[in-house]
């Protein structure tokens, strides 16, 4: 993914800046990941809220995914929804993505062209132990590199707090909770998100999840939207994970169905060898 000299140069300050903090007894706890050592991949995707498993330092995961979506008055295609994540160490990650190219239908007239791009960091506050919630918070910012169609026109920060823990019978819960600033015409829309998912390993490298999620307000004018979608992963070793997922998103009296499908792909370090 080729990146603008401007959205390049936040990328390689946010890497400095998250390498630079200051380690403590929940943050210092990522060396280098050896390949023996890795456990298996855990990706972003799929779903609409984000976990909060952090890269270990080196390590450098990519993440891409296609999704169709057919409303009462448009369909629209994304592609490719593209996240690049590297580890920093600390309990620290560099993430920096896109949804690609957009290809909308609306009244029989298509509109196609770039998404926004979107900078931030993983920062791990608490790791999970003893029945402890694992946290980690998620700030960002959405970058106007688009088309005119589908930017913001507008530099817009968020910031997510991201929690998991792991239940008896081998479910494992997780949720979202999140602040965000979208621009429109007339501005900034300030928008509170909210999400929870539960999931489960079932056989053979297979797992499957469901989720709830929802932000308010959808828009300036508009009320809450709420989205409900499942889907399973396979993972294919232990750096290679297939997914697929469908849901279905309600706003302001409208519905509209999803599907989506992706893959997540992991390089780790191998020790050095004296």
């Amino acid at each position: 993914m080729a990146l603008p000299g401007g959205s390049l140069r936040l990328f390689v300050l946010a890497c400095a800046v998250g390498a630079a903090l200051p380690a403590s007894p929940a943050l210092a706890q990522d060396a280098a990941a050896p390949r023996t050592d890795a456990p298996p991949i855990a990706a972003d995707r799929p779903g609409l809220s984000d976990p909060p498993t952090v890269l270990a330092r080196g390590v450098i995961q990519v993440e891409i995914g296609v999704t169709a979506e057919s409303g009462v008055d448009a369909t629209t295609l994304v592609a490719p929804q593209t996240v690049l994540r590297m580890g920093l160490g600390r309990g620290v990650e560099a993430r920096i993505g896109s949804d690609g190219l957009v290809s909308e239908v609306h009244a029989h007239v298509r509109h196609t062209g770039r998404a926004d791009l979107t900078a931030g960091l993983k920062i791990r506050l608490v790791r999970e132990r003893r029945g402890e919630l694992e946290i980690a918070m998620i700030p960002a910012v959405s970058l106007p590199a688009g088309s005119a169609a589908f930017s913001s026109g507008a530099v817009d920060p968020s910031l997510t707090l991201a929690w998991q823990h792991t239940l008896p019978a081998g479910l494992q819960a997780g949720g979202n909770v999140a602040v965000s600033a979208s621009s429109d015409g007339a501005g900034r829309v300030w928008q509170r998100g909210l999400a929870g998912s539960l999931g489960r390993d079932l056989v053979a490298g297979w797992a499957a999840f469901a989720e709830v999620s929802g932000t308010r307000p959808a828009a300036r004018a508009g009320g809450g939207a709420w989205t409900v979608d499942a889907g399973v992963t396979r993972l294919i070793g232990p750096d290679l994970q297939l997914d697929a997922s469908a849901g279905r998103s309600v706003s302001a009296g409208a519905s509209a169905w999803f599907v989506s499908a992706g893959i997540a792909v992991r390089h780790v370090p191998r020790p050095r060898t004296p």
